[in-house]
């Protein structure tokens, strides 16, 4: 079988989303998946390494498509790492732990963890900013080497835990700026687009 498979760093498909789940975290034990592309005429046999994201899948099933990316898309596709051809930069990787609205009702649960996290430069910072009393509010792991983040080293890297925050802090406020509002209108379709869907099954009449 031809394939290629790859550590996948989950984040939302979107900007910014709720994980529901209360078995989700930003723990690489949740976050960390494999991610698996097969397609004899498309896809090498090869084991790729490198951390992506999950709104990497989109374009990358687009290009393999032979169709052109949209621009705007916040995801990058993941061929030249796919093919081996050169002109991957490695980006840095966010996932979230958000409590759903229906997790919130009548209150929020009283040991429940929300939580942010990035992957780059070989480490992983887990920002826990809602959590209960003993939870420490940043982890730092070595993303590499401790794949289960069973060591928090943030305390013997003070400088690593300050420059990835600034970082994580950042996407952050860009991620909820450009959340689309609740009950927002879609862009309208147009009859080509409907077509489409509709013949993929993802559009009514």
């Amino acid at each position: 079988m031809r394939s290629v498979g790859m550590p996948l760093a989950t984040s939302s498909p979107s900007s910014c989303s709720a994980i529901p789940s209360s078995s989700s975290s930003t723990w690489a034990k949740a976050a960390n998946v494999p991610l698996f592309f097969w397609g004899p005429r498309w896809v090498p046999s090869s084991v790729v390494p490198q951390t992506v994201q999950s709104l990497d899948v989109m374009p990358t099933l687009v290009e393999l498509a032979g169709v052109t990316v949209p621009d705007g898309v916040q995801g990058k596709s993941l061929v030249p790492l796919i093919r081996g051809t050169g002109g991957w930069k490695s980006r840095r990787a966010f996932s979230e732990r958000r409590q759903a609205d229906f997790d919130r009702e009548p209150e929020p649960e009283p040991d429940a963890v929300e939580s942010l996290s990035i992957v780059d430069s070989g480490y992983r910072l887990i920002h826990n900013f809602e959590r209960p009393e003993g939870v420490r509010e940043y982890e730092l792991y070595d993303h590499a080497n401790d794949p289960l983040n069973a060591n928090d080293i943030a305390a013997e890297h003070p400088e690593r835990v300050e420059e990835l925050a600034a970082k994580l802090a950042a996407w952050s406020k860009w991620a909820e700026a450009s959340r689309v509002e609740s009950g927002g209108q879609a862009p309208e379709l147009t009859a080509e687009e409907r077509e489409l869907l509709q013949g993929m099954g993802y559009a009514g009449d």
